[in-house]
């Protein structure tokens, strides 16, 4: 949730300055995947001996229009996506208001999703974690019996993911669904003298994704740590990490055919034909169950089998899981550069 501060002069209408805040916040929409909802700007207006700037500094010339805008974001969302922001801002802003793009100033901090508090002195990390368990527990099977862990062999796991319901052509083979998705993460940090000491042990929920099935996020980082910490998630909220940042997470992916969201992330590139899908990443993955096809350029196919590792070096592939039952696979992503 990026939260905006403008700067600028004093005696602009009320006409005007509802201008900017438009144009400010329908360009996070468009080009940074801000949700329509998280609107949270402070428009600040200064007398004129309060506004010192270069009119000539790197751009120009800047009159007493001069506008500066500070973005706060819980995550970097990627050089490419802040380029676009950037024309679609100027643009909007010189089609409402009429500022002139020479006296528009930008500035964009990342700030980790741990240092904010939305209400009630409750850190946003943790609202985030409730609602992508309220998420999944109104997804379809949330309510299906979870698996006994004292069950004897078996993927410890998979074991974890209940399947039920079947469905399929007539005649054919019935096909799984991922039921209730649910993984117990033990994290580990430093206490207050520096000591090793487990700070969590929880079951961290999957979440279900239309057009891929279920996704536990178990850590998101858009930068590396600085040890020693507490062990807090910084739980960053973009699916895909910028340059610097990681993901960790375990899918459980339906199915029936292609994976693919039915809406592209940001930081996903896709490819006309469905599915085909390239991001900016280092992944390194394993197949816990099931059969996952990953198919390349050219139409060059592997089919993985548990076990099996995978590393995709931020090419383009399509996924497809082979049989009817889900492929379980747990994922590291490594943000990337692309030249």
């Amino acid at each position: 949730m990026p939260f905006v501060r403008i700067d600028l002069l004093r005696g602009k209408s009320r006409k005007y300055l509802q201008g900017v805040s438009d144009a400010v916040h329908d360009a996070l929409v468009a080009e940074l995947g801000m949700l329509p909802g998280d609107r949270f700007q402070l428009i600040h207006q200064h007398e004129p001996e309060e506004m010192v700037f270069n009119r000539s500094f790197r751009g120009g010339p800047r009159s007493d229009d001069f506008i500066v805008i500070t973005i706060s974001d819980g995550a970097d969302r990627g050089e490419p996506a802040k380029r676009r922001f950037y024309k679609a801002l100027v643009r909007k802003l010189q089609e409402g208001p009429g500022v002139k793009p020479a006296d528009v100033f930008v500035m964009i901090h990342v700030t980790p999703p741990v240092n904010f508090s939305f209400a009630d002195g409750v850190v946003a990390t943790d609202v985030a974690a409730a609602e992508a368990r309220e998420r999944a527990a109104a997804a379809p099977g949330a309510g299906v019996q979870e698996a006994d862990p004292k069950t004897e062999g078996g993927n410890a796991l998979t074991d974890r993911l209940d399947y039920s319901g079947a469905h399929g052509s007539a005649g054919g083979p019935a096909q799984k669904e991922a039921g209730h998705m649910q993984v117990r993460q033990v994290v580990t940090g430093h206490d207050a003298k520096g000591r090793a000491v487990f700070v969590r042990d929880e079951q961290v929920e999957g979440t279900a994704i239309p057009g891929i099935g279920k996704l536990a996020f178990l850590w998101n980082a858009d930068e590396p740590a600085t040890y020693p910490d507490a062990g807090e998630n910084p739980a960053a909220p973009a699916m895909l990490p910028p340059v610097g940042g990681i993901r960790f997470r375990i899918a459980s992916y339906s199915p029936g055919g292609v994976v693919a969201p039915t809406t592209p992330r940001p930081g996903m590139q896709v490819d006309d034909e469905p599915g085909r899908v390239r991001t900016d990443t280092t992944e390194f993955g394993v197949l816990l169950s099931g059969k996952l096809a990953i198919e390349l350029d050219d139409g060059a196919e592997t089919v993985l089998s548990p076990g099996d590792v995978l590393v995709q070096n931020g090419t383009r592939h399509i996924r497809r899981v082979v049989g009817d039952d889900p492929a379980t696979f747990v994922a590291f992503f490594f943000g990337a550069h692309r030249r």
